[in-house]
């Protein structure tokens, strides 16, 4: 039967990228420089992931919708690729988050207290594009690990070198955060302190990765 090691690899390759060839264990970090592609000069194509929470299938234009307007959405499918036949992997937000990062779901459900977290064996697709010379970035609610700059489940340790965002599952349900964590360091949205509903975390996350 085939691991997610092998699932990885296959879409790797799926899109001209080679296998890891390093351990899961050996994370990389926000302050590790890229390493070189196995095809200098050859630039691979971009990826652009965008996962939305609860979107169904007919939501956008691109697959029929015809009462909402999605117009950016609609020419990345159709300068992109569009999914006919794939499903979410769970019914609810942080497995199916956890699937699209891994492959598989070592976090089974939506935390009723503390948040589910990447284990030590799991590896990220952002880690083998890492491994491959790209640039990684997510930005908005990554959902995994104790709400700590610090700790094997943060995005920096899971092969994204740039993050900005929510790490906790629960306070990415806040529209109007105090704070939103730009890599290991919370960063006060001042609009909205003291309760203050002067910055929706759709603007307040409207950043532009450090190049």
């Amino acid at each position: 039967m085939p691991t997610r090691r092998h699932f990885l690899a296959g879409s790797a390759a799926a899109i001209g990228l080679a296998p890891l060839s390093a351990a899961p264990e050996a994370r990389a970090t926000a302050a590790a420089p890229a390493p070189a592609s196995a095809t200098p000069g050859t630039a691979g194509p971009n990826l652009v992931v965008v996962l939305a929470d609860d979107l169904g299938y007919g939501d956008l234009g691109a697959y029929g919708q015809q009462l909402i307007t999605t117009p950016r959405i609609d020419r990345l499918a159709a300068e992109g690729l569009r999914f006919t036949e794939a499903y979410s992997t769970a019914a609810v937000c942080a497995p199916s988050r956890c699937s699209l990062h891994t492959g598989h779901s070592a976090v089974r459900a939506n935390p009723g207290g503390v948040a589910g977290a990447l284990k030590a064996g799991d590896t990220t697709f952002a880690e083998v594009l890492r491994a491959r010379g790209y640039r990684t970035a997510v930005i908005g609610k990554w959902g995994f690990g104790p709400e700590d700059g610090d700790q094997p489940s943060h995005p920096n340790s899971r092969g994204f070198e740039e993050f900005y965002g929510y790490i906790d599952h629960g306070h990415a349900h806040e529209y109007y955060p105090q704070y939103l964590w730009h890599n290991g360091a919370k960063e006060t949205v001042a609009a909205n302190a003291n309760g203050a509903k002067g910055a929706y975390a759709r603007s307040a996350s409207q950043r532009t990765p450090s190049s």
